[in-house]
């Protein structure tokens, strides 16, 4: 079984809301130094216990690990529908983790870049989107191994 260890990725990208607690994407957590000071204790958020992404989920290989690889590859509900998400970090390395998500959870994705720390907002105006097998509305960039179709989203 995968275990974050000193990955923290998702305790800066991922939006928590809970009760009295709000922390937006980009910002890092107060909760955060070396690792979660309410890890184990009742007080951390439900939504950062449930938190998985796809690399603790079992995508990609055991070097996938977003804080090596630069990239956070998730499953979210956005626009009415299920999504792998992914946010490249900006030191990004080669990775398939993207590709092993849409293929085994059979889900569309979207690619946002966050330009190192700034994440605007999580739902934002412009990404890539990644779709197996299916169409979709934006432009038409490349098809890719395994059916696999790329394009660029601009939305209205």
């Amino acid at each position: 079984m995968r275990k974050c260890d000193e990955c923290m990725v998702c305790c800066e990208y991922v939006d928590v809301v809970f009760s009295d607690f709000i922390k937006k994407a980009g910002e890092k957590c107060p909760f955060q130094d070396n690792g979660c000071n309410i890890f184990d204790r009742p007080e951390r958020p439900e939504v950062c216990k449930n938190f998985q992404c796809a690399w603790l989920r079992g995508c990609g290989e055991e070097n996938d690990r977003p804080d090596i690889i630069g990239n956070l590859v998730s499953i979210s509900h956005l626009e009415n529908r299920n999504w792998v998400i992914s946010i490249e970090l900006g030191n990004k390395v080669e990775s398939n983790i993207i590709v092993d998500a849409i293929l085994r959870f059979s889900l569309p994705a979207m690619i946002f870049t966050s330009y190192g720390k700034y994440l605007p907002e999580f739902v934002i105006d412009i990404c890539d989107i990644l779709l197996n097998n299916s169409s979709m509305c934006g432009d038409f960039i490349k098809e890719l191994d395994g059916g696999l179709k790329l394009y660029h989203h601009r939305k209205e």
